[in-house]
């Protein structure tokens, strides 16, 4: 007898999606330079602790900087088997409180960069104007994409990583302190997303070796004003006259085929 197999049968295939939270909470101390190590520790979606990880403060070196980030130089010592090849990634910002948004163009940022950085993908948002605005751009794109709204108190930023998409969401809902966030609880007040590429061969150069960023950056280019502080509450990140204090991000890796 002859075996039938259903054309559907591939929807019955699982996704593999790990859930995890950085806690950031630490004595890494006040004022550190660019890329003093800081230790970080991995939560299980309950938040139970499972081990450490570390992490770099980077403000930039010299006088001026745009950013002023937690820096993950892999994903590996998280998320083992991470490929940015295939795999995608969502990561969740929250702060502590409300953001400071005194200076114009300083806002949240997520980024991706391949291993080299020559390409890069990031979310993030900024004010301007007694506006807030968000945006998502990606190497091989014809231009960032902008989406602006009137103020509100910003608390969480989400984005969605792939090799040819990038997405992001924005809520003004107040997080609970270590509960973890998903990157749709994240576009209550604005989303957007963009596609770097209409071809294969034009797909960003992702894989094992992709870091991300998360912090402050300012839009509109280098400030010298810039702080990185480590301590029992979090991270604190000061840029310009703007500031923000996070202590969890949240993390979910989705594996690809």
């Amino acid at each position: 007898m002859a075996t039938f197999t259903s054309p559907y049968s591939y929807l019955r295939q699982s996704v593999v999606r790990t859930a995890l939270t950085l806690d950031l909470a630490g004595s890494g101390g006040s004022s550190l330079p660019d890329l003093t190590p800081i230790t970080v520790s991995i939560l299980d979606q309950d938040g139970n602790f499972l081990r450490t990880t570390s992490a770099l403060a980077s403000i930039g070196a010299g006088a001026t900087s745009d950013a002023c980030n937690v820096f993950l130089n892999s994903m590996l010592p998280i998320f083992p088997t991470y490929d940015g090849s295939k795999d995608s990634m969502e990561i969740v910002l929250s702060s502590v409180g409300s953001l400071n948004w005194t200076q114009n163009g300083v806002g949240p940022r997520i980024m991706r960069f391949d291993s080299t950085f020559a390409q890069n993908q990031q979310v993030g948002g900024y004010s301007s104007g007694g506006n807030r605005f968000v945006y998502a751009s990606t190497t091989g794109g014809s231009a960032s994409s902008v989406n602006s709204g009137p103020t509100y108190d910003a608390r969480s930023v989400g984005g969605h990583f792939t090799r040819g998409v990038v997405s992001t969401g924005w809520t003004d809902t107040v997080p609970t302190a270590g509960a973890q966030i998903t990157l749709n609880q994240t576009v209550s007040r604005r989303t957007m997303t963009r596609v770097s590429t209409q071809t294969d061969a034009a797909l960003l150069n992702m894989g094992t070796g992709d870091k991300y960023s998360f912090g402050l950056v300012n839009i509109a280019g280098a400030l010298a004003s810039r702080s990185f502080s480590q301590s029992a509450s979090g991270v604190t990140l000061t840029h310009g006259t703007s500031s923000m204090l996070f202590r969890y991000v949240h993390l979910f890796h989705i594996k690809g085929n």
